[in-house]
């Protein structure tokens, strides 16, 4: 069974996301919930981490912009989600979570995942949190985006991000989107990104907007990475400061 709800903008509350929650059908294989700016605490999240089915293989939710959630809401859901999951969707964008409830959602990580979206805009991550993600990353992803932007992770958290894509060289990645606007991971990082990327990439895009990548390092080595890739057939897309 299906079920795709779109409440963006809705403002439910803690008591629509409950009653929601109680709703849920117990065997549900595809669930999409739209909650951007919906007004919903962690005390409506929570509700919904504990009602999602352990059937469920697909999983999209996008909370952003919930300004009254706090780190307990997150964990909880990270407690909730189910291991059998092939597609995972996640938006946390505007709510500063931290390194540490990132820490318990990268240990939630399925380590069967084939698509994975972390939407982690602002959310505090920082170099720690950009590290436990990197380490969770499972080999077996076809499709991944991680928007770290506005996250404080500079250099090191683009290097550790660079680690776990060196480990999937010869692995399934095909799609790949990297989000870093205003991270500062300057001529080190964003080598180091670049220079690891797998060689089987079939779609690229990478936000360097705001990260200090200076212009020879553009033109020079990154341009010549890049371009290697296009010339096997990748499509590829990167933004820098203009």
């Amino acid at each position: 069974m299906w079920l795709h709800l779109g409440l963006c903008h809705c403002r439910i509350g803690d008591l629509g996301a409950v009653r929601l929650a109680d709703a849920l059908p117990k065997r549900l294989f595809h669930l999409h919930l739209d909650l951007d700016n919906s007004c919903i605490s962690s005390h409506g999240l929570k509700a919904l981490a504990r009602c999602l089915p352990s059937t469920l293989a697909w999983f999209y939710l996008d909370i952003s912009r919930s300004t009254r959630m706090s780190p307990d809401g997150v964990q909880a859901l990270a407690a909730g989600l189910p291991q059998r999951l092939d597609y995972l969707h996640l938006d946390f964008a505007g709510i500063n979570i931290g390194a540490d409830t990132i820490r318990c959602l990268a240990a939630a990580i399925p380590t069967r995942l084939r698509v994975l979206t972390l939407g982690l805009h602002r959310s505090g991550a920082g170099i720690v949190g950009a590290r436990h993600i990197a380490a969770a990353l499972p080999s077996t992803l076809t499709d991944a985006c991680l928007d770290f932007s506005a996250c404080g992770i500079s250099e090191e958290g683009a290097e550790a991000i660079a680690d776990a894509l060196f480990r999937m060289q010869g692995g399934r990645l095909r799609v790949l989107r990297l989000g870093f606007r205003g991270c500062a991971v300057g001529a080190v990082g964003a080598k180091a990104l670049v220079q690891a990327l797998p060689e089987c990439l079939e779609h690229l895009r990478i936000n360097f907007v705001g990260c200090g990548v200076p212009d020879d390092l553009r033109t020079g080595f990154l341009a010549q990475r890049l371009g290697a890739l296009q010339a096997d057939g990748a499509d590829v897309a990167v933004r820098y400061d203009s």
